[in-house]
């Protein structure tokens, strides 16, 4: 429900750069800084008196991908990555909508670049808890080496480690993932950055619908 308040106010507000190249991110400001050279002297001064204080220049993209960290950033990127790695190593998820939301709020960078590295960060992440999970699961679970490597207690007397990684699942999903990764791109330049985003907000809707049904009736 956060992501999706902050997504959908990021977009009203154009916090979020959904743009395409920095060309195309900064032409609006380009355009109100030009001036014709068959002005004279006294309308530019007359001009310049009565046009709006613009307000400062976005870096480009390129500047705002080499990040700078302060100290304050450090400790909150540590305590909220710290905290979004523990739930994605419980449920899969959680980092890479809490990365996504630090790179886009703190340094302004733009989705592509966060929603890439984020995407990054977790298949990083997960495959731990896969590993564990396939190597440590028991006998019952299916294929393993069943090492007895969790923590041994009066529940889990063997040290197995419960939930065994969905194989069949994970085989019949790979055809979509990669007709996925091939076309992504293609719709992506296609239908535009700040549609995509728009899509994603609908279904984000959706799901946050479909969640509230099945907690409340």
């Amino acid at each position: 429900f956060f992501l999706f308040i902050y997504t959908l106010n990021g977009l009203v507000t154009n916090h979020l750069d959904t743009s395409t190249d920095d060309e195309e991110e900064q032409k609006p400001v380009m355009e109100q800084s030009k001036s014709s050279d068959l002005e004279t002297a006294a309308e530019e001064v007359q001009e310049q008196e009565t046009q709006p204080i613009l307000p400062p220049r976005r870096k480009s993209k390129s500047e705002r991908r080499k990040l700078k960290f302060t100290t304050k950033q450090y400790y909150i990127y540590a305590a909220c990555c710290f905290f979004g790695g523990i739930l994605t190593g419980w449920i899969g998820i959680a980092i890479e909508k809490i990365t996504f939301i630090l790179l886009t709020y703190i340094h302004e960078v733009d989705v592509v670049a966060a929603g890439v590295s984020s995407v990054v960060l977790t298949g990083f992440l997960s495959q731990f808890a896969f590993f564990f999970h396939a190597a440590c699961a028991p006998p019952s679970d299916g294929p393993g080496p069943h090492w007895a490597c969790a923590l041994k207690w009066s529940d889990n007397p063997e040290g197995y480690v419960f939930g065994n990684v969905p194989y069949k699942l994970w085989l019949a999903v790979l055809p979509g993932l990669l007709l996925g990764t091939l076309f992504g791109p293609w719709c992506n330049a296609k239908i535009g950055p700040k549609n995509v985003m728009i899509i994603f907000l609908v279904f984000l809707f959706l799901d946050i619908a479909e969640n509230i049904n099945d907690l409340f009736f």
